[in-house]
């Protein structure tokens, strides 16, 4: 999986490499250990079950931001999730997470360092962002692009390997957004299971605006 933190972030780079490794990227990162899809779904749960305000945390409205080929978006229908989209840049890696039958709706070419227009204002309860803050792939800005999406007091879950955030301001970032009023700080996971060569951190913020 390293290939892929050697690519330049741009939009047309970042999606032929994953229409060609769709096929076989699950075989990878399994391969290589790869745990960061569980730990984010277990914590999605735990933050619908302990935070969402209806009472109802299996209903509540999912965007799975970067969704690859499904695996976080397999482990939410596996624990009883039904509202879950999905978006990726990669139409292959779509195809992919299609076959997992975990998705209510799924889009292609959706760049998260843009603002994307198909794509709603105060939609989803939760915004799960898994595996895409790594480096050569989205600017520490994409997290205003998950903010936009997500409605008043919903929440962010989201990875930032940690060699990603050795040379990437994510965490000042994150501490302008919530000096702005615009996050909340609920939970920082520092050096969580990741990879079997990396850590990660695992954050969930809560859209204050």
């Amino acid at each position: 999986m390293t290939a892929s933190h050697r690519l330049n972030g741009e939009k047309e780079v970042l999606r032929a490499f994953y229409d060609e490794w769709a096929q076989g990227y699950v075989d990878t990162a399994f391969g290589e250990k790869y745990v960061g899809h569980w730990v984010c779904a277990k914590l999605l749960d735990v933050v619908a079950h302990a935070l969402v305000k209806s009472g109802r945390p299996h209903s509540a409205r999912i965007l799975d931001a970067g969704c690859g080929t499904g695996l976080v978006g397999e482990q939410l229908a596996g624990i009883g999730y039904g509202e879950i989209d999905g978006v990726d840049l990669s139409a292959g890696m779509v195809e992919q997470a299609r076959k997992t039958n975990a998705y209510s709706q799924l889009t292609a070419d959706v760049d998260l360092n843009v603002r994307n227009p198909a794509i709603a204002d105060d939609r989803y309860d939760l915004v799960v962002c898994c595996g895409v803050f790594i480096d050569g792939h989205v600017a520490v800005t994409a997290l205003d692009e998950l903010l936009r999406v997500a409605r008043s007091s919903g929440y962010l879950i989201v990875s930032t390997r940690q060699s990603y955030l050795d040379h990437e301001p994510f965490v000042e970032y994150v501490e302008r957004l919530a000096e702005d009023g615009k996050v909340r700080v609920v939970m920082r996971i520092e050096r969580g299971n990741y990879i079997n060569v990396d850590t990660a951190d695992y954050w969930v913020l809560e859209k204050t605006t």
